[in-house]
Order: C-alpha cells, then structure tokens, then sequence
C-alpha cells in the first residue's frame, strides 16, 4: 500500500513539475551602445497570435537583438544593429508575410 502511495506521490509530482515547465527561447545577445530602436505601427497585429508571429519574423533577421511586439497598441519596436540591417528590411519582411506596417517608423533610440 505504501509503495502504491509513494508512485502517486511521484507521479503527480512529476506532472506538476512538467505542466510547471514552459520552453522559452531565451537569447543572450550583448546590446551594443551603437544599437537603434524603432517602433513601427503594424494595425493588422491585433491578437498576440500576431504579435507573437511579428515578433519571430523581425528576430530571424540578422542584426536584430530584440522585438516587442503589442497586440493592444499594435506596435513593435525593434532594437537593431544599424550597420548590418534597417527599418526597410523588417518592412519588407513583415510585408511578405502580409503584415503592412502604416505610417512613419518612429526612431527612439
């Protein structure tokens, strides 16, 4: 009866700790003090679906350190190495997967 007790111990131990765990990609990218930031108003970027998709497809292209992508704004601002990509690359990427990014990007940084 124990050892019976003790497997379920463990068992729903094991569930737990596995529902508890979540697979992020974590980067480790040095921001250099030469990085820009845009934001860039996307309207179609409603769902965070969406936003999550916009937010892979800026950080495939090289020189990208980091995306934040917001459903609620409909914004993404992307923080960038100025000397190997530019704001034309990411609309032109985000055009192809039918995001249109609207207006002028706005330079923060």
């Amino acid at each position: 009866m124990k050892r019976k007790k003790m497997f379920a111990a463990i068992f729903l131990l094991s569930l737990f700790i596995l529902s508890c765990a979540t697979i992020h990609q974590v980067t480790t990218k040095v921001v250099p003090d030469t990085a820009r930031v845009v934001r860039l108003y996307v309207p179609l970027c409603t769902w965070e679906a969406s936003a999550a998709r916009v937010r892979a497809i800026l950080m495939k292209i090289d020189g990208v350190y980091d995306v934040e992508s917001d459903a609620s704004g409909q914004y993404a601002r992307v923080t960038y190495d100025p000397e190997k990509t530019s704001v034309r690359a990411f609309i032109d990427a985000l055009s192809k997967e039918q995001f249109f990014v609207r207006g002028d990007p706005v330079f923060l940084k």
